[in-house]
């Protein structure tokens, strides 16, 4: 120790005053660099960087002129009804709910109405059904599930007597279909 207070005070008789205070701002400015400028230029880097992929994305994602108009707009709509050549698998999908609800489903009313402006066209299905009010209920809400362009148009239960457990129904969806 004592050996280091001689140096050190060797160094400072040499260098004096003036010298021992560049060597402190020398001393000074070393740790300001290594403490603040490094750490802000690592987080200035990855801040640009992440400027660069925003940037890059926000390209991707960008909507086009053309895109910007109503009539995109309302083709894009019309884009995300089923077509009527789905109709089969569509009502393989009303089926398919009706089996696992254990609803029997009888004889059904089928009916094709084109709208007259071309653009929509609807598909009336009318069923008459019996099973508990709960299993209707739950086909119901999984036929509207499964099929985002049908809407429940009628629903009407029956009851044979007040013992029953089975209803009689008559439930009538319009499955909504685009363009041709």
């Amino acid at each position: 120790m004592k050996r280091i207070n001689w140096v050190a005070s060797r160094w400072a008789k040499i260098l004096g005053i003036p010298g021992m205070s560049g060597l402190a701002l020398l001393v000074s400015a070393l740790i300001f660099h290594l403490g603040f400028s490094l750490p802000a230029a690592s987080r200035l880097a990855n801040l640009t960087q992440q400027v660069a992929q925003a940037k890059a994305d926000r390209g991707k994602h960008e909507v086009r002129e053309d895109e910007r108009t109503p009539e995109f707009a309302l083709s894009k709509f019309y884009s995300t009804f089923p077509r009527e050549k789905e109709i089969p698998q569509l009502l393989g999908k009303i089926y398919s709910a009706a089996r696992s609800e254990s609803v029997q489903l009888e004889r059904g009313e089928y009916k094709y109405i084109p709208e007259k402006s071309g653009k929509l066209a609807m598909y009336q299905i009318s069923f008459p059904l019996k099973g508990e009010y709960v299993a209707i209920r739950k086909f119901v809400v999984d036929v509207l599930n499964a099929l985002p362009s049908a809407a429940l148009d009628d629903a009407s239960f029956r009851r044979e007597s007040v013992e029953s457990q089975l209803l009689d129904a008559k439930i009538r969806f319009t499955i909504y279909l685009g363009e041709h």
